[in-house]
């Protein structure tokens, strides 16, 4: 991630948390090329996963990049209305590179990740700040295990079908996303009631091009109930 820009394992990563219970949701957004500039996404907090991580290169760089690690979005029982975070540079300790245009300098063995505090950048400027603001927030949230999923078959080819079965009503979506964290195909969008449901998918996005061969993550939202799984369309 921070050398090329590849955040494929950091995703994965990620993904493999969410499908395990051990995370919210990937957070995700475009990258941008234009400095100064900015850029915004969405994404949900509950009270199971109220921390927010979120990381971007610094490019061109060798290996430095910026972000912020467990940022609690709550004040005590309360979501915080907006939160303003100063972004400072950070090395990741896998190239040796001193300049923005230094060349591929590997670090060997790697080294710690550590903040930099000088050259080339200005000691006491951050290099941006990063926002938090709520949206919305839901005055009642269900019970943790309300919601529950499955994708059959998988591996698939050419289609699939998403089940999903809720015990409370609400409204919710079925998205497919890549390993990115990008929406590539809204599935389904709606208000259901307790119950089970199925969504058929034909690998295809939400321009109807076919997607090719390779792992995705299907993401069932009913309210503030989340599931994930991952998925191989082989």
């Amino acid at each position: 991630m921070a050398e090329w820009g590849s955040i494929t394992p950091l995703d994965l990563e990620v993904g493999d948390a969410v499908a395990g219970g051990q995370a919210g949701e990937v957070i995700a957004s475009d990258a941008y090329t234009v400095s100064p500039g900015s850029l915004s996404t969405e994404f949900t907090a509950t009270p199971s996963f109220p921390l927010a991580t979120v990381v971007t290169m610094v490019a061109p760089s060798p290996d430095w990049f910026t972000g912020v690690a467990g940022l609690d979005l709550r004040d005590g029982d309360a979501c915080i209305e907006e939160i303003t975070v100063e972004m400072w540079p950070y090395d990741a300790g896998t190239d040796s590179g001193v300049t923005y245009t230094s060349g591929n300098q590997d670090t060997s063995p790697s080294g710690p990740i550590a903040p930099i505090d000088g050259t080339p950048f200005t000691p006491g400027v951050p290099l941006g700040t990063m926002t938090f603001t709520l949206l919305t927030s839901a005055t009642a949230v269900p019970a943790a295990g309300v919601l529950a999923m499955r994708v059959h078959p998988n591996p698939f080819n050419p289609r699939t079908t998403v089940s999903f079965t809720t015990t409370v009503s609400g409204r919710g979506a079925v998205r497919v996303h890549d390993l990115r964290g990008r929406a590539l195909r809204e599935l389904w969008r709606g208000h259901v009631d307790a119950g089970r449901f199925e969504i058929p998918w034909d690998g295809r996005d939400d321009r109807g091009r076919l997607l090719p061969s390779g792992a995705y993550l299907v993401a069932v939202r009913v309210g503030a109930e989340r599931a994930t799984a991952r998925i191989l369309l082989a």
